[in-house]
C-alpha cells in the first residue's frame, strides 16, 4: 500500500507530463498581457477559508494562444482554465483559488501556464500573508508516540526532487508529559537519507524538530526513495516508524536554453493499454529530440506488473521498446502503472497505464 501511495501521488501531481516549467522560465517574448501582474491578497485569515481571485489575460500577439494546462508546485493554489484558443486581442478571465489551510505566514505562489508558446512561460502570481488560527497541542502533534512524546506526522512525503541538490523535510515533536524525555533517531532504508534532532533531551511542555535530508549532490540515483525514521524514546523503540518517500528526477532546473533546445524528447502513444494476463504489450518510445534519450529508471506500481526494457538509450529520431505485461493475481483482476524516469526536460516522468479483465 505504501508503494501505491507514492504512485498515486505521482499521478495526482503529474497529470501533466512535465514538472520542470514550474521552476524555470525561458527568456523569450510572451504572447500574453496578464492583469494584474501580481495579485496581492494582503493579510487573510486561515479561518475564512478559500479565497478566489481573477486574472485577466490578453493575447497581444498575432497568433492564437492555446493553454494546454496549468501547473503549481503547491496543492493550495489552482487555476480554472479553458483550452479554447485565445485569439489575437481577445481577453479572458482566469479564476484562481487559494486555500490558506495549514499555510501560515507570508506566501508567494506561482501558477505556470503551459501553452503553445514555446518561447516563453507565463505565470499567475499570488502573494499575501496567512494569519493562522490558534491550534491545540493535539492538532499540532496528532500522532501519539510513547512516553509522553507526540509527533506531527508519521509520514514525510518529499515529493519530486532532483539530483545535485540537498533536500530537507521536517517532523515536529512535543513532550506532553510531566517528565523530561530523551530522544534518539535511526534511519533505515536507502543510505542517502540522514536524520537528526534539534535536541535529544526534551523538557515537559517543550518541543523540537527531526530534520531529514537526502543528499543527492554526488549521486546518480533516479526513481523512488523510501526510508524509515525509527524513534527511541527513553531508550524504548516506538513500534511505529516515520515513513519517508520521494521521487528523484533528472535535474533539468539548471539547464541552459541551448541545452533545452538540444534535449531529447520522448513520444509514447497511446499511454493506456488493456491486456490479457501474460499478454506482452510492446510499447514504442520515439525520441523526437536532438540528443540521446536515456531511460534512467523504470518503476512498476506493483509486483504483478512486469517489464522488459529493450534499450535504455535511444538515439535522436530512433524508436526504442519496452515490453509490459501483467501476471495473474488471486483477485483475477489487476491494473497498474509503469513509470519511466527519463532525461527529457519536457517530460522527465512518463506514466503508462495497464489494465486487464477477468478471464
Amino acid at each position: 500500500m505504501k508503494y501505491i501511495k507514492i504512485i498515486f501521488l505521482i499521478s495526482v501531481l503529474l497529470f501533466i507530463e512535465s514538472t520542470c516549467y514550474s521552476q524555470y522560465k525561458k527568456k523569450g517574448v510572451s504572447q500574453l498581457k496578464i492583469e494584474p501582474e501580481i495579485h496581492d491578497l494582503g493579510k487573510i485569515k486561515e479561518v475564512d477559508g478559500v479565497v478566489i481571485v481573477k486574472f485577466v489575460i490578453t493575447n497581444i500577439s498575432k497568433k492564437p494562444y492555446i493553454l494546454n494546462y496549468s501547473y503549481s508546485g503547491c496543492g493550495c493554489v489552482a487555476a480554472k482554465i479553458s483550452k479554447k484558443p485565445l485569439m489575437p486581442n481577445e481577453k479572458r478571465e482566469i479564476a484562481v483559488t487559494f486555500n490558506p489551510k495549514r499555510r501560515p505566514g507570508v506566501f508567494h505562489q506561482d501558477i505556470s501556464l503551459m501553452s503553445n508558446n514555446k518561447k516563453s512561460l507565463d505565470k499567475l502570481q499570488l502573494v499575501g500573508e496567512v494569519i493562522p488560527r490558534p491550534k491545540s497541542v493535539t492538532e499540532l502533534y496528532p500522532v501519539k508516540a510513547i512516553n509522553g512524546l507526540n509527533v506531527s506526522s508519521d509520514i514525510l512525503p518529499l515529493g519530486i526532487i532532483s539530483q545535485n541538490e540537498k533536500h530537507i523535510g521536517v517532523i515536529s515533536y512535543y513532550n506532553d508529559s510531566k517528565e523530561s524525555v530523551n530522544l534518539r533517531v535511526n534511519v533505515t532504508g536507502n543510505k542517502l537519507g540522514v536524520a537528526n534532532v534539534t535536541s535529544n533531551k526534551i523538557e515537559p511542555n517543550r518541543g523540537g524538530q527531526i530534520h531529514f535530508s537526502y543528499n543527492l549532490i554526488d549521486g546518480t540515483y533516479y526513481g523512488e526513495l523510501k526510508n524509515s525514521i525509527e524513534l527511541y524514546i527513553n531508550g524504548e523503540k516506538w513500534e511505529t516508524s516515520i515513513n519517508v518517500n520521494a521521487l528523484v528526477v533528472f535535474n533539468f532546473f539548471e539547464m541552459s536554453e541551448e541545452e533545452r533546445r538540444m534535449a531529447p524528447r520522448a513520444i509514447i502513444s497511446p499511454k493506456k493499454y488493456v491486456v490479457a494476463y501474460g499478454e506482452r504489450k510492446e510499447v514504442l518510445i520515439l525520441n523526437n529530440g536532438k540528443s540521446d534519450l536515456k531511460i534512467l529508471s523504470v518503476i512498476p506500481s506493483g509486483d504483478d506488473i512486469k517489464y522488459e526494457l529493450k534499450q535504455d538509450i535511444i538515439e535522436p529520431n530512433k524508436t526504442g521498446k519496452i515490453i509490459l505485461y501483467i501476471i495473474e493475481t488471486k483477485d483475477k483482476l489487476s491494473s497498474g502503472d509503469v513509470t519511466l524516469m527519463i532525461n527529457s526536460p519536457e517530460s522527465p516522468i512518463i506514466t503508462i497505464k495497464l489494465n486487464t479483465l477477468n478471464k
